[in-house]
């Protein structure tokens, strides 16, 4: 599972922007990437990702591979990532920071970039568990 887009405020479809990515790198439909040094790279933690791959691919740093900014008018669909311990209850509103490998949300909310507007397949707990769906806002 990977980042989706659910809709864009604009109404706009947005246009694919094409890239390449970073030698030897290897990327996955729905990753949150950076532009770093001409090239495409994952995002994590929390680096405010610019683009969201559209395909699967390995970088070489040569051949562009099709991306979609990200904008504030974006409500992007995320799973919860893997977690460690007993996760707080994922609240409306939380900034959530991205998980290691681009894909997936973190319970960390020290840094967060991604503003949570709901969260979907929450347990009696009230707590996203990994997999739970989370929609939400990369606010810049």
């Amino acid at each position: 599972m990977a980042l989706n887009l659910l809709t864009n405020l604009t109404g706009v479809t947005p246009p694919y922007e094409y890239y390449p990515v970073a030698d030897a790198e290897a990327v996955t439909r729905g990753e949150a990437l950076t532009l770093a040094d001409g090239a495409l790279t994952m995002a994590s933690g929390a680096t405010m990702p610019e683009f969201i791959t559209v395909c699967d691919a390995v970088g070489d740093g040569i051949a562009k591979v099709p991306v979609l900014r990200i904008t504030e008018y974006m409500e992007l669909e995320a799973p919860m990532g893997a977690v460690d311990a007993d996760p707080a209850p994922v609240e409306l509103g939380s900034k959530l920071t991205l998980h290691t490998g681009g894909a997936s949300l973190s319970y960390d909310t020290t840094g967060g970039v991604f503003t949570v507007s709901r969260v979907t397949n929450t347990g009696a707990s009230g707590t996203a568990v990994a997999g739970d769906l989370v929609a939400g806002y990369f606010r810049r």
